[in-house]
């Protein structure tokens, strides 16, 4: 008789855009704090950083961006935090999250978002170059992975759906309702 023993896999998750909807968050505050700016709704952003669809408010975003408490009370992405904890019971999680510069509470605070909403057992890395990081899926919300090590890491990217990364049709894409079905060796 053989017993099959199934594959656990390495998932790294993104966390802006992906766990934390860092986007609508800005939006919101944005909008509240400058009303006169003109916005377009983010369902229909282009750009996946905030900065580059809006350099006219770059000062403004980055000011937001630094400011004690964004990162810490950024609202989850709708059942990112059940899904993870699913796939959490049979595979390895962790995060892979580009530091923001010149954000003194970014690091401290993703950090304390992440043991609040997934527990202190998920490793969190801060990285410009996410190719460093080894597994065997990054779901990340960026259409363009970039890296050393893009060529040479085994991973796959798997799209994390926003507005400014629907052009990308060649890699398997996942929100958190489907990811089961579109990602069944997580399931």
């Amino acid at each position: 008789m053989h017993i099959i023993i199934p594959k656990v896999y390495h998932v790294i998750l993104d966390m802006d855009g992906v766990l934390a909807d860092l986007y609508f968050q800005i939006y919101k505050l944005l909008k509240e704090r400058h009303p006169h700016f003109i916005l377009h709704d983010p369902n229909v952003q282009t750009e996946h950083y905030f900065s580059r669809q809006y350099p006219q408010y770059a000062k403004e975003i980055y000011e937001i961006f630094g400011e004690k408490g964004f990162f810490r009370n950024l609202p989850p992405v709708e059942g990112a935090i059940e899904a993870v904890h699913a796939i959490m019971k049979k595979h390895h999680v962790s995060l892979c999250t580009t530091p923001i510069e010149n954000a003194k509470y970014c690091k401290p605070e993703k950090r304390a978002w992440k043991n609040e909403m997934l527990g202190t057992k998920v490793a969190i890395f801060f990285e410009k170059d996410k190719t460093r990081k080894r597994g065997d899926m990054i779901v990340d919300d960026n259409p363009k992975m970039e890296g050393k090590f893009l060529h040479t890491n085994p991973w796959e990217h798997v799209i994390y759906h926003q507005p400014y990364n629907k052009h990308v049709t060649d890699k398997r894409r996942i929100i958190w309702n489907n990811y089961h079905s579109v990602l069944p060796e997580l399931a």
